[in-house]
């Protein structure tokens, strides 16, 4: 049975009532508590944590929740924390303008007239009742309704699980890359409402966002909207990246400025003619998932100067027939109703983690050298540097290539992030091909092909690259050279005018002998 707002008319309150009900006590701190404590069904339990449900509006979703947690004996208080953390008070939170606070009275109201069970919350087709206790119960639902993004999903979950991981302090920012409306902010939905506490979402972000100067804000009003204190411990979700990227020149050239040190985790201070010196000297830890379609060239080497601090998770392009997706649109179920089911099961678990003691005794060593490897392997891909031509030959100059020690550190906390979701406090070689897709992702595509190419053929040539990258003579000589200068493969003589080849460099031979064919 689903209560509709019209069940409840004959208990609202007329304006004599309210005025006589005694005000709400929500004096004092408002601290996040544990919902499986509360004295409410299992029903309530799992509309709490995951939202509207099959309710036809929200308001009714949320006055069934209050009726809930009142008859249930909690305090206003104690209404007021569940509705601040979790995804049922997605609507009170976005309604500053006394909603909670109405809502509330007239809850109390019920229960104070009607002494029968509370309202139960809806059963939703095709879930269980119980809440979900492993990730396996996500990924079964995720690989049903949307195909093909459990990959990038699960990238996602290890970044927001580091934060459970006492000594990883160090901020890790991660950015799903595809085609336009190729699943990258699809993924990233499937993580919002899981709670205030936990992310903080941005649609219209920039990079002045951090700490702000506004010169039509006092200094204390811009302490209320400055972002970098509000995302510390949670993860920042900015599904429009494309803003950044797309910046030119000296534009360009600040915002990476900015967002480097916003990421390095020791705070952030600007200063501006409006307000001086502004923000935060102290360290914060956040994570940060974005999406972005594949960055230009120019993007790419500004950022190899930066170092490797943001990362990145290439989505494969979707390789459906035309008329598979015709299929799709006459058979499937609507978006939102699949997103629905995604979150039923996404949202309590996010939140059913609890901060771990690491222990490395259960990781063998070949572990940490194929973290190195893969940390190496992305230093060379992000290598900067410039070609040109001169004479009957191919010239470089301005080889910039980062230190590994960075790298590493952030590729090993990306694996324990992923092990966390998977239940453990410990890696395992389960951990590392995610680990290694993300470093196969950390440059522009031209180069991943390349490498791709180098890891399928046992030598390879101008005359493959020319036919298999669809480019010119002169191109494909010049991608030749790259890979020399990247530090990944070995090279012949290369002229302008003959055929020249490569073989993979003998450090990289794992690639070959390991992992060909098990890249995502």
């Amino acid at each position: 049975m689903v209560f509709k707002l019209d069940d409840f008319k004959s208990f609202q309150l007329s304006e004599e009532e309210a005025a006589s009900l005694p005000a709400l006590d929500l004096d004092g701190e408002i601290k996040e508590i544990d919902p499986t404590t509360l004295s409410i069904s299992k029903k309530m339990l799992k509309l709490i944590t995951t939202g509207q449900g099959d309710y036809p509006s929200r308001s009714e979703c949320d006055m069934a929740g209050m009726v809930a947690l009142v008859a249930g004996g909690c305090t206003d208080l104690e209404v007021a924390s569940v509705f601040n953390h979790y995804a049922i008070g997605e609507k009170s939170r976005e309604n500053k303008n006394g909603y909670f606070e109405y809502t509330l009275k007239k809850a109390k109201a019920w229960v104070a007239k009607n002494k029968e069970e509370e309202p139960p919350a809806p059963d939703i087709p095709g879930t269980s009742t119980l809440m979900p206790t492993s990730v396996e119960d996500v990924k079964a639902v995720i690989e049903k309704t949307f195909p093909g993004t459990w990959d990038a999903t699960e990238a996602c979950g290890a970044v927001i699980c580091q934060r459970y991981v006492s000594d990883i302090t160090q901020p890790f920012n991660l950015n799903l890359i595809g085609n336009p409306s190729g699943s990258k902010t699809l993924v990233l939905s499937y993580f919002y409402g899981i709670g205030d506490d936990l992310v903080c979402r941005s649609d219209g972000f920039t990079a002045h966002c951090f700490v702000s100067h506004s010169p039509k804000k006092t200094t204390k009003e811009l302490e209320k909207v400055d972002l970098l204190p509000r995302i510390k411990n949670k993860c920042l979700i900015t599904p429009e990246m494309n803003s950044i990227f797309s910046a030119e020149g000296d534009k360009l050239n600040e915002i990476l400025g900015i967002i480097t040190r916003i990421i390095d985790g020791e705070g952030f201070q600007s200063d501006s003619g409006s307000h001086g010196r502004r923000g935060y000297s102290e360290p914060v830890f956040f994570t940060w998932l974005g999406a972005t379609t594949p960055p230009r060239r120019a993007v790419w080497n500004l950022m190899s100067r930066y170092g490797s601090k943001m990362y990145f998770y290439s989505i494969p392009k979707n390789k459906n027939t035309a008329e598979e997706y015709l299929d799709a649109t006459i058979a499937g179920r609507p978006t939102q109703e699949k997103l629905r089911e995604v979150r039923n099961v996404m949202n309590p678990l996010m939140r059913s983690f609890k901060p771990v003691a690491w222990d490395k005794t259960k990781e063998p060593r070949e572990l940490y050298e194929k973290i190195h490897d893969y940390a190496s392997l992305l230093a060379c891909l992000r290598t900067s540097f410039t070609i040109w031509a001169d004479d009957d030959d191919y010239d470089t100059s301005s080889v910039v290539k980062e230190d590994l020690y960075r790298v590493i550190g952030l590729l090993y906390n990306l694996a324990r992030g992923r092990a966390v979701l998977y239940g453990r406090n410990y890696i395992t070689e389960d951990d590392l091909p995610m680990v290694l897709h993300v470093g196969m992702s950390g440059a522009e595509i031209s180069r991943t092909e390349l490498l791709r190419l180098l890891i399928d053929e046992e030598e390879l040539t101008t005359t493959m690259i020319e036919e298999k990258m669809q480019v010119s003579s002169p191109t494909a000589r010049k991608h030749i050279q790259s890979l020399k200068v990247m530090g990944l493969a070995d090279v012949d003589a290369i002229g302008k005018s003959h055929i020249t080849s490569c073989t993979l460099k003998e450090e990289f031979a794992w690639l070959k002998s390991s992992l060909k064919g098990k890249l995502r």
